[in-house]
Parts: C-alpha cells; structure tokens; sequence
C-alpha cells in the first residue's frame, strides 16, 4: 500500500485547523480543493478518540449528479485514500482501514450519493454520520446543505465514545452572487467559517491576464499557469471572474428574460 504526499497550500491548512461546524473552501477551478477535502476526511478519521482500539468515522460525500460522482468525486477519494475498498451498491461504500503507529486501527467509512432531484435530499434522512462532504457545493440545492446539518454528529453512538469531531466540509468554485452560499458568506452564522483561495490569474490594468503569485495548486499542475492562461481566450469577464479569479460572479446560461 503506497502512502501519497500530500502538502497543504496555505488557505488549505487554515482550513484544515479549523474545528468550525461548517467550513466552506472557495476559489478558481484546478487549485486542489476537493483533494483538500478527502485529507481532511482522512486527518478527522485519524484524530477520532478510539473505541476498543478502532478510530471510526462515517461520512456522506455528496455531488449534485451520478455521473459526476462516479467519474470525478469517487475517483479523489482513490486516488488520496491508500488501500481504500470500494463497492458500488445502493450506496456507494469506500471503506479506508488503516492500522496507526500508536497501536490503533482507522475506519472510516464514505457514502457517495448524489441528488439530482429535489426529492433526492431524502437520501439523508436516514443516515447516522460523522461528517459531510458536500462537493461543488455551488451546484447543490440549500435543501441539500440544511438535510446535512442534522445527520452529523450521530455517529459513532454515544454507547462507542462519540465522535471527537463533527460537522460539514463544502468546496466549491465562486457561485453567481444570488446563491444561497453568497448569502451565507456575507453573513456568516456562528460556527460557520469561509477559506477563499487566491485567484489563479490577476487582471492586469490592460485587460490582459498574468500569472497570480500568490496562486495555490499551481506546482501540481504540468502545464503551470499555462493551464488557467489558456482557458481565457473565449470565454466572457463573468465566466473569468467567477472560475479563474475565484470571484463571485454572475454566470447564467441561456438568455435572460429581461436583458437589462
């Protein structure tokens, strides 16, 4: 079983040292945000209080479509959760064992489900977690993210120790400034905390683009900056804004009803 190696870039480890209810982590596309999000599925399995020597967690990782799921969400997990054993039924179960230097034994177990439908939210109804990974949380319903408050927290039972750490993880790119996350970020309930990632590229004054110092991820990427520089060419200062400078934005598809 090879061990991955895995650095955190610095919004990610405010990230990570946050005990927040909620914890959301924007920004730009290609900067290692759901790679966070599996570590710390995998730092909170191990930080667990043992119960007769095993550290068990239980989390849903929640994607608004299957395909996306299976393709993209279920594939990080794999890719950064060494030795993990998963079985597509009716849910899709990873379970990642691990024995630990201090003599303890790490389960932690994922659901993957995903909500297409509005009444898909009753997938949740019913489980009993530790934690939730919602997953581009900016493509998921608020229905989606109040059903996954209430399921934390419940697992393992207080007859086997309770949990030593509980709530939600969401990673998303920057949402149109009308989503239910804009609203929340702007008024931050207690307990909720927001990690906003630096823009891959900077807009110059002359309308051009150049690489972000500051930028996250960038050292994972072959083609470097290259990668984010050449998906500029095409797109409008909206799309820009929102997927490549990591701000909120207002991408809509189709034509507006009333233009102005």
């Amino acid at each position: 079983m090879a061990d991955v190696v895995y650095k955190a870039a610095p919004t990610a480890s405010r990230f990570h040292r946050s005990t927040a209810f909620v914890r959301v982590l924007r920004g730009p596309i290609g900067t290692g945000k759901s790679v966070t999000c599996c570590m710390e599925l995998i730092r909170r399995g191990r930080e667990q209080a043992p119960f007769e020597g095993v550290r068990r967690t239980r989390w849903a990782a929640i994607r608004n479509t299957y395909p996306e799921l299976t393709s993209t969400t279920i594939k990080t997990w794999e890719d950064w959760a060494p030795g993990a054993v998963t079985v597509f039924g009716a849910p899709i179960t990873s379970v990642m064992t691990r024995a630990l230097p201090d003599g303890t034994t790490m389960e932690i177990e994922v659901l993957f489900l995903s909500v297409d439908r509005p009444q898909d939210v009753k997938k949740l109804k019913s489980l009993d977690l530790t934690g939730v990974w919602l997953n581009e949380g900016s493509e998921l319903a608020k229905a989606v993210f109040d059903m996954a408050t209430g399921r934390v927290g419940r697992f393992p039972g207080m007859a086997h120790g309770g949990s030593t750490w509980s709530g939600v993880i969401l990673d998303t790119n920057s949402p149109d400034d009308d989503h239910w996350l804009y609203a929340i970020e702007s008024d931050p309930p207690k307990g909720y905390e927001f990690f906003a990632q630096p823009g891959a590229l900077l807009k110059m004054p002359d309308g051009t683009y150049a690489p972000n110092p500051a930028a996250e991820n960038v050292q994972n990427h072959q083609l470097g900056y290259e990668y984010w520089l050449r998906q500029i060419p095409g797109k409008d200062d909206q799309w820009i804004k929102v997927f490549i400078l990591g701000q909120y934005g207002s991408v809509h598809d189709g034509k507006p009803v009333y233009p102005e």
